[in-house]
């Protein structure tokens, strides 16, 4: 009875919806920690297109926007810390 649950259930859903469920939390998690994001989104929208409209797809796009070479991202730098401002600039240097 157990086997024809899941079974069913597979069948229903699809094995990329439960691969998509998988991985959304990792790019939740990423795109959290991005400042910004393509087009405004919020971090929700890319964990939601994973199960929907195909993880693999939903990946490949989520890297080639924020993380590829290719991509149009600015890089931010962390503010050097008080502690090591000294030694932030070229010219404090010896």
């Amino acid at each position: 009875m157990q086997t024809f649950q899941v079974s069913s259930v597979l069948m229903s859903y699809g094995m990329p919806f439960f691969l998509g469920l998988f991985i959304a939390p990792f790019i939740y998690i990423d795109a959290k920690k991005l400042p910004k994001l393509f087009l405004n989104t919020s971090p929700r929208f890319w964990a939601l297109c994973a199960p929907f409209l195909g993880p693999l797809w939903t990946v490949l796009i989520y890297w080639a926007i924020h993380h590829s070479s290719f991509s149009n991202r600015e890089v931010f730098l962390p503010k050097p810390s008080k502690r090591n401002r000294k030694y932030s600039s070229p010219t404090n240097r010896k």
